[in-house]
Formats: structure tokens, C-alpha cells, sequence
């Protein structure tokens, strides 16, 4: 809701506050079981996602919301956070 996240291979700025140099992006995929284990019970069809496996990303040496995302497609990212998961939408740099 009004909140930017910027990734990119020279800084990512995540949750309007954290801003981070020269980021270490580690991914990986993420099983739908293991996902479902991970989050209690979640499954990623709750979150539109008719997939076996997700990618995950997570930002080495961060900390806060948006230190870790899901690729849902490619202009949606899920971020989770205490419990809750956001869907965050790419925007063009024209807005």
C-alpha cells in the first residue's frame, strides 16, 4: 500500500527505509511442500500460484520487510512478512 521496493544489481531499497549497496542476491527454488511447511500450512495456490516450486530471493546481510521475495511472475513479487504475504506489482519508470 504505497510502499517501493527497488532491486537492482547496485543497491535494493526495501521497505522505503532500508537501503543497501552492492546487494548479494541468493537464489533458490522453493518446493510448494516446503513452502506450505515453512509458512504452517500456506500453499501457493492460496496465493494464485498453480506451481510445484517458486523461486525465492534473499538479500545476504538484510534485514527487514522485503529481505526476501517469491517471483510469482514476471512483474510480481510476494513478500512475506510476520505472517502476512504481499503482492507487489513492478511499475514502469515512466510513473
Amino acid at each position: 500500500m504505497g510502499t517501493r521496493f527497488e532491486y537492482f544489481n547496485d543497491y535494493a531499497i526495501y521497505d522505503d527505509q532500508h537501503r543497501l549497496d552492492s546487494p548479494q542476491y541468493i537464489e533458490s527454488i522453493q518446493t510448494a511442500d516446503d513452502f506450505s511447511s515453512i509458512y504452517q500450512g500456506t500453499s501457493l495456490e492460496t496465493l494464485g500460484i498453480s506451481k510445484d516450486s517458486i523461486q525465492v530471493v534473499a538479500i545476504e546481510n538484510a534485514g527487514g520487510i522485503g529481505d526476501t521475495f517469491y517471483i510469482k511472475d514476471e512483474n510480481t513479487l510476494i513478500i512475506p512478512w510476520d505472517g502476512v504475504f504481499f503482492e507487489v506489482q513492478r511499475i514502469s519508470s515512466d510513473n
